[in-house]
């Protein structure tokens, strides 16, 4: 009986010895406890975060470091924690400056692992002058006008050389417009501030290529419209 009270027990001691060696910490990388969250409220370039975060490191006093992006940062304390903080970005007077902030949470106990996925986010200062607005007396103030909108759709009426052009344009001046055909000839028939109009043209013998072009002019500016044709007499 004692002979095999000692073999049980031997047992007993090699299975202890085999589970608890399977025994490992689970990896942070796959802690579903653990949770990073970073809240920005910028005001020019005086920026606010806030920033919560949940993880399972052993040690109370984890330090996690928070980079602001512009070579410096502060260094937050703790396994768990929310914690809201202000910094001043420097900024290029009548420029555009951006700066990336991040924070990661590393694990002590995991090798190169991570809790969560590392923050990274975006801080643009924009000291740029406002453009393309006219202010008038009293104080009114309005977009620049857009240049002309224009479209033009080559339509075949009578093969080869008879083409009729579809016409749409808008926001132009209440004029006359001239479309060159390419060919040495022009037409003025396209007028007004906007409208829906086809002209018709003959190309002369041989053929060739030819760039039938219109230039739409209000008071934004001037739009071209154009169309490349390749006219082959048989």
């Amino acid at each position: 009986m004692k002979a095999v009270r000692f073999v049980l027990a031997v047992v007993m001691m090699a299975l202890f010895v085999f589970v608890s060696a399977g025994v490992h910490p689970a990896k942070a990388e796959t802690n579903g406890g653990a949770s990073l969250d970073v809240q920005v409220t910028q005001n020019f370039n005086h920026v606010t975060f806030v920033v919560t975060w949940v993880t399972d490191e052993p040690v109370e006093t984890a330090n996690w470091t928070f980079l602001f992006g512009d070579g410096t940062q502060t260094v937050l304390t703790g396994t768990t924690g929310s914690v809201s903080f202000s910094h001043d970005y420097e900024y290029v007077v009548g420029g555009i400056v951006t700066y990336h902030p991040s924070i990661s949470l590393p694990s002590s106990i995991g090798g190169s692992s991570y809790w969560t996925d590392p923050w990274i986010g975006t801080v643009t200062i924009d000291d740029s002058p406002v453009q393309g607005y006219q202010v008038f007396l009293p104080l009114v103030v309005k977009p620049a006008p857009e240049a002309p909108t224009c479209f033009v759709n080559p339509v075949v009426v009578k093969s080869p050389n008879q083409i009729r052009f579809d016409y749409r344009w808008d926001g132009a001046f209440n004029q006359n417009f001239t479309t060159d055909f390419g060919d040495g000839s022009s037409t003025e028939e396209l007028s007004g501030m906007s409208g829906q109009q086809s002209i018709s043209h003959s190309f002369p013998w041989p053929g060739g290529t030819f760039t039938v072009s219109t230039d739409f002019v209000g008071p934004g500016g001037t739009t071209n419209c154009s169309v490349k044709l390749q006219i082959n007499w048989p």
